[in-house]
């Protein structure tokens, strides 16, 4: 009776210790996946908005502000975006005198910063004028140190982002559920070489008994 309930002890020690690697093995692998889908998703928007603060610095390059001071564009953006209306790709330019806006940008709105006059380039999420979701970096400046000050907006559709993320999403769950496999197999193999000192120590023990039997009973 002993070799049969040694081997089930194995089986379900074997059996336990498996279950426990997989499910910590999997957890592990979740929280990765969720982990690098942040941060791809974060690298994605910082390149996005590392692109919209050179399309303002050109745009910045290109303003004037008129004799009744309104901002006036002294020469077109090279981005053919900006002249098509509902491209995802929109500027706006806020003088006290009036404002000029891409032909993009048609009748939509975007947003003004909740701070005003920050230093530097703000980026934010809002609302878009044709979109669910547009990425905005605006930023306050003076064409002319007496002049006034003028709201420089640049707006791109967050939806590429978006897409990017779920399309690496999908492609790393496809290569971390490889890898749990990959993982799993090694972890079955290292149980089973694990238990087996153990399973001759259980047999070594058995056969000491049945010797110490036998010389009781004889």
């Amino acid at each position: 009776m002993r070799l049969p309930l040694s081997a089930a002890i194995d089986r379900s020690l074997s059996l336990r210790l498996l279950l426990f690697a997989g499910g910590a093995i999997a957890l592990a692998l979740v929280l990765a996946w969720v982990t690098l889908g942040l941060l791809f998703e974060r690298h994605s928007e910082r390149q996005l908005q590392v692109e919209l603060e050179r399309q303002g610095i050109a745009l910045i390059a290109a303003l004037r502000l008129g004799a009744d001071g309104r901002p006036l564009l002294q020469r077109p953006l090279t981005d053919p975006r900006f002249e098509r209306p509902g491209s995802g790709l929109y500027w706006r330019a806020s003088a006290p005198a009036g404002e000029l806006r891409s032909r993009s940008l048609w009748d939509g709105l975007i947003p003004p910063p909740r701070e005003k006059e920050a230093p530097g380039w703000t980026a934010f999420n809002a609302k878009g004028p044709f979109e669910p979701e547009v990425l905005i970096v605006a930023r306050t400046v003076r064409l002319d140190p007496a002049g006034p000050a003028m709201l420089v907006e640049v707006a791109a559709d967050r939806r590429p982002v978006a897409d990017a993320r779920a399309a690496f999403g999908t492609e790393s769950a496809y290569f971390l559920l490889l890898l749990w496999v990959a993982l799993a197999v090694a972890a079955w193999i290292q149980v089973r070489l694990g238990l087996r000192p153990l399973r001759r120590i259980r047999e070594d023990l058995a056969g000491m008994s049945a010797s110490v039997d036998a010389r009781l009973s004889a």
